[in-house]
């Protein structure tokens, strides 16, 4: 392989990216140096006629070639963003959004206000532990993660071990784990960001996402709700008096994702707060007794 200088390196992964149809072509594409190189953008073009080392380019030329075929960045690089704290995620795992974001700070704000002292959180569906980690980091918290995937929680409790916090990663579906625990009526607040894109949508969703993200974290049944009785129905048995449930929920899921939490019968106050886009994105209910 030829040496390159920075600059032509830079445009021949620019153009690579958007004839595959890249959207952001070329700031991807100098993302991808920055992390190879571990440097400044300022550095990179105080140095742009430099010329890259064969091994550099070779890693380059990898790293383009995998982001052409729409592997997310978050998994080339193997970390995530969340909250202003970066997260180890692999193909095992979801992409943190934004959107849960919303949730965690909401429900936050909720438990600061009703219990300043030990807390007890039930996470159901953590992925890479973003959810149980940044509640536990900033308050004092007894938490419980749950997730199906062994794969998952690997890397969730890897995770827990870089922020240096303390939790309780089971395995199992939904709430089976904490059945023998003696949890029941005892928990401040159950968290979730389930799976909610319905099964025929997914032939829409962008191939970031359809080819390469892990289809149990995504698929939530044919109408997208399938997870929201069960989990609604397991907070109701978790929760004491007053403690939370607090969901994320998919576009055009505000109505039916109430509806289900009035027919249980054991929760009032409901909140709906929305996202960046205006859209209904996180619900939140109390636990009435």
């Amino acid at each position: 392989m030829k040496s390159q200088r920075v600059i032509d390196a830079l445009q021949e992964g620019s153009d690579c990216l958007q004839r595959q149809g890249i959207e952001k072509a070329r700031s991807e594409a100098e993302f991808l140096l920055l992390y190879l190189l571990n440097c400044t953008q300022t550095h990179l073009y105080l140095n742009a006629e430099e010329w890259l080392h064969r091994d550099e380019l070779f890693a380059f030329h990898g790293l383009i070639r995998r982001r052409s075929r729409h592997l997310p960045l978050q998994y080339l690089t193997g970390q995530s963003e969340f909250i202003g704290a970066e997260f180890l995620v692999n193909q095992e795992t979801m992409i943190p959004r934004p959107e849960t974001e919303m949730l965690v700070e909401r429900a936050l704000k909720k438990l600061r206000k009703r219990n300043p002292q030990l807390s007890t959180v039930v996470d159901v569906g953590t992925g890479c532990g973003n959810i149980a980690i940044t509640l536990a980091k900033a308050l004092p918290c007894r938490t419980f993660a749950i997730d199906i995937s062994i794969g998952a929680l690997r890397v969730a409790g890897r995770n827990a071990q870089d922020f240096g916090v303390d939790i309780i990663f089971l395995r199992g579906n939904l709430f089976a784990p904490l059945e023998k625990l003696g949890l029941e009526g005892k928990v401040d607040l159950v968290i979730s960001n389930p799976p909610y894109i319905a099964t025929g949508d997914f032939s829409a969703l962008a191939p970031e996402v359809s080819r390469f993200e892990p289809r149990l974290a995504l698929d939530g049944g044919e109408d997208g709700l399938e997870f929201y009785p069960p989990i609604i129905e397991g907070g109701a048995l978790y929760l004491k008096r007053g403690g939370y449930l607090a969901l994320e929920i998919g576009v055009g899921q505000a109505d039916k994702v109430k509806e289900f939490i009035i027919r249980n019968g054991y929760f009032q106050y409901l909140e709906t707060i929305k996202d960046y886009s205006g859209i209904d994105r996180v619900i939140i209910s109390e636990k009435n007794g």
